[in-house]
């Protein structure tokens, strides 16, 4: 991925608990850049940078080529972020008219049309059969390993925005979640019908290990289907103190959302 130029990064002040935006609350933080705009509490993070991703060639391929774009990213550190999990939410913003080039993304842009079209009951790409059937909900930009698995997936709806929110985790291996690489993710599309929309904040969970243990591989793969069931049902059941920022961060973001025109 192409990066063309850092716009702006600017400090915002000591970290207290996390909270999203209150309206008329003077601790908010209003972010405009081109037609994209989204308010957050300081309390959320320290910094916020945004980048502009000049996109890379099509020919590239899925999980390597990312369309022309920029990313907003609310983080803590002295330095803009290398990795997702440093950061606090990372949202991308797409033109649609910019997704046109790659067909492995417009097919994400498609399929979420599609649900959010059809509204289908998401409890289906929960399932173990799904998952194991490669039947995986939308997301951009694409990973080079797929959705290991998904939870307390939602259609989510504004008046700017619409779209769906999951959690999920995606690594090559079958083997043992670990408690700090989970992410939380929005993928949705402006009701203008112009952007596409692609936010995630990593999660860590007390419902799995810190670290990965020795296990055995051979044992561990005979029981996969059954650790996938009790893993979803595990994220589904689990309460918002099980989860470190608390959902609702991010879903305070998108109810911010807005797009100008």
């Amino acid at each position: 991925m192409k990066l063309t130029i850092l716009i702006l990064v600017f400090l915002i002040g000591l970290v207290v608990t996390p909270a999203f935006a209150q309206e008329g609350d003077p601790r908010n933080r209003h972010l405009t850049f081109d037609d994209f705009s989204l308010t957050f509490h300081r309390v959320i993070a320290r910094n916020v940078g945004i980048t502009e991703y000049a996109g890379d060639s099509p020919e590239i391929g899925p999980g390597f080529s990312d369309a022309p774009h920029y990313a907003v990213t609310l983080y803590n550190d002295t330095n803009l972020p290398d990795s997702l999990f440093d950061t606090i939410v990372s949202i991308r913003v797409y033109s649609l008219t910019d997704l046109q080039d790659y067909s492995f993304l417009m097919e994400q842009v498609d399929a979420l049309k599609a649900l959010l079209d059809e509204r289908p009951d998401l409890a289906e790409y929960l399932t173990v059969e799904a998952i194991e059937n490669n039947q995986q909900l939308p997301f951009i930009p694409t990973l080079p390993h797929g959705q290991l698995i998904r939870a307390r997936a939602h259609y989510v709806e504004t008046d700017e925005v619409q779209g769906i929110a999951y959690i999920t985790y995606s690594n090559a291996a079958r083997e043992p979640f670990l408690s700090n690489q989970f992410s939380y993710t929005f993928q949705g599309l402006s009701t203008d019908g112009e952007y596409y929309i692609s936010a995630s904040m990593p999660l860590t969970t007390s419902l799995f290990p810190a670290e990965l243990e020795g296990f055995d591989p051979v044992a561990f793969e005979a029981e996969w289907p059954e650790y996938l069931a009790e893993s979803i049902a595990s994220l589904n059941e689990a309460a918002p103190e099980d989860f470190e920022p608390a959902l609702g961060v991010l879903d305070g973001l998108i109810e911010t959302f807005a797009f100008a025109g």
